[in-house]
């Protein structure tokens, strides 16, 4: 157990070069003491061992090859993910209907920008008692079956109409059905 006061993450960070401001401190300590050098020895030693390792079962590797295909794949997985080819449908009708496109959103803009004044200027005109039909309805003819009758409900001079068609009294049978 070593007792000189050096924990093995500053001797490691050390070791890879990452206490670059105690560099020079770092490396008289390592010279004087025997139990921080045998720990720097022997983590190179297994450094080394596994290098070796991997070179022999991977063989020669080229590094930029090895990258390139890399991010290939990480690529091809980003190009097949949902996000990906929502992405890519929308740059390729941007890419060859971008006229289009921008229409649709300059007209969506205006109609969201001229639908709250259009409201209010058609209650407005409600309000001053102007008969100004928003949705208008003309029933011609009502078909009614089975001895029921067709209710028709209008007040004078009121542009509203209730219509309901009232099943024969006591006619359980057909009052129920559709």
């Amino acid at each position: 157990m070593k007792r000189c006061g050096i924990s093995p993450l500053d001797l490691m960070a050390w070791m890879d070069g990452e206490a670059c401001s105690e560099d020079a401190v770092m490396k008289a300590h390592v010279n004087r003491c025997e139990a921080c050098r045998a720990e720097v020895a022997a983590w190179t030693s297994s450094g080394r061992v596994l290098k070796d390792e991997l070179d022999a079962e991977l063989g020669p590797v080229d590094e930029l090859s090895a990258l390139r295909a890399i991010r290939r794949r990480i690529a091809n997985a980003r190009d097949q993910s949902l996000w990906g080819r929502l992405n890519r449908r929308v740059a390729d009708v941007w890419l060859f209907h971008r006229r289009a496109v921008a229409g649709v959103v300059v007209a969506a803009a205006l109609g969201c920008l001229t639908a709250p004044a259009l409201v209010w200027w058609l209650g407005q005109l409600a309000s001053r008692g102007s008969h100004f039909p928003l949705a208008a309805v003309v029933v011609e003819s009502v078909e009614v079956g089975n001895d029921a009758t067709a209710v028709v409900l209008q007040k004078d001079g009121a542009t509203t109409t209730l219509i309901w068609i009232e099943p024969v009294v006591g006619d359980v049978d057909n009052a129920h059905r559709p």
